[in-house]
């Protein structure tokens, strides 16, 4: 009987509670000065994030450059070494014209064959990782710059709303 009595009941308790669930997803008042404060926070964390990033990028740049400058240091090493063989070779090649010897042709075969070979190969490889640290140095030296030139654009920017 009560189904009977309040027919629209139901239709208006529907309304209401519709009317109640928009009204709740509707912007508020403030909402101008939120969605400013929101756009604040967003340009606040990109520039933090591009901070970051060539913060990383440098922290790449010094390891390439303590590789590079170890690479160089055994290049020279190596270098050297080479340098020295080949002087330990001359003295008994010259050797070997005035007084020759077996163990001092046993020698030259082992430096020819063995120790001048193994240094060239190794300054070979060293000079290839050199270049390649050196072109990793470069390419991260210009991100760098692209990174701060975008953080200064972005610090730049007029903080007023898009």
């Amino acid at each position: 009987m009560s189904a009977k009595l309040f027919p629209q009941v139901r239709s208006w308790v529907y309304l209401l509670a519709g009317a109640a669930w928009i009204a709740s997803a509707q912007p508020p008042n403030d909402a101008p000065t939120t969605i400013a404060a929101l756009q604040a926070e967003v340009r606040r964390l990109a520039v933090e994030l591009l901070q970051q990033r060539a913060e990383f990028i440098q922290w790449k740049i010094d390891s390439i450059q303590v590789q590079l400058h170890q690479t160089q240091t055994e290049r020279q090493r190596l270098a050297i070494e080479r340098e020295e063989t080949e002087r330990e070779l001359g003295e008994l090649n010259q050797a070997s014209t005035q007084n020759p010897a077996a163990e001092d042709e046993e020698r030259k075969q082992e430096l020819t064959t063995l120790k001048l070979p193994a240094l060239l190969a190794r300054e070979h490889a060293i000079a290839a990782h050199e270049t390649a640290l050196a072109a990793a140095l470069t390419a991260e030296t210009k991100r760098l710059a692209q990174t701060s030139l975008e953080l200064q654009a972005r610090t730049a920017e007029p903080h007023s709303p898009k």
